[in-house]
């Protein structure tokens, strides 16, 4: 791949549903805060970044074909449990088509990185908590420095090796963070008014990070 900041990163975020009246599937749609703060960092140390929110509604095989016109070097997925399965589907739908690395983090992967590589062969990295330092890291190592990284997952000579987590960023570094990639919140509202239960269908509703670690 090369680790020239001119590296192209896929941030996939797979679509999510919550449980509906008389127990049907109700789409909604938050901003993936987690992803626009990594897209964000990464932009600033040069990468190439795209987010692709698979906004409920959004065919599975649309969401692929965009990350495929991307072409990235690698790909990013992040997804609590709700929304795994779905993950593995688009990451299976990538991978029959582009032959990149795929890194996955997020809650879902987080609470248990050994058994979401043993039993997904098509993951090939885990990111455990914040994926500022450790994603640079691999990505500025050209995914060779994969041992040395903390809170990080991955097999090697057939064996699933998961780091110790490494330091919590520092102060200075938390406050060198820049602002997420804010993308087209009118979106989001327009979601929320279609699903959010009275009072708040009415009410414009974006997320802040109050806190990290």
């Amino acid at each position: 791949m090369g680790t020239q900041n001119n590296a192209k990163v896929a941030l996939l975020i797979p679509a999510r549903t919550r449980p509906g009246k008389e127990g049907l599937s109700h789409p909604y749609d938050w901003e993936p805060l987690g992803a626009l703060c990594l897209s964000a960092y990464l932009r600033q140390k040069g990468f190439d970044v795209m987010v692709e929110h698979q906004l409920s509604g959004r065919p599975d095989g649309e969401t692929v074909g965009n990350i495929v016109r991307f072409k990235p070097d690698v790909v990013g997925v992040s997804a609590i449990s709700p929304t795994f399965n779905r993950g593995l589907q688009l990451i299976e739908g990538i991978r029959r088509r582009l032959d990149v690395p795929v890194i996955m983090g997020g809650p879902h992967a987080t609470m248990d990185p050994a058994n979401t590589l043993i039993n997904n062969p098509m993951i090939d990295f885990i990111g455990i908590g914040e994926g500022e330092r450790p994603l640079l890291q691999l990505l500025a190592s050209d995914f060779g420095a994969a041992q040395t990284i903390g809170g990080l997952g991955f097999r090697k000579g057939g064996r699933i090796i998961i780091n110790p987590m490494s330091d919590r960023l520092t102060e200075a570094e938390l406050n060198a963070l820049p602002f997420p990639d804010r993308m087209d919140v009118e979106t989001y509202f327009a979601s929320q008014k279609a699903s959010v239960p009275i009072p708040f269908s009415e009410q414009r509703i974006m997320g802040i990070h109050t806190s990290r670690g």
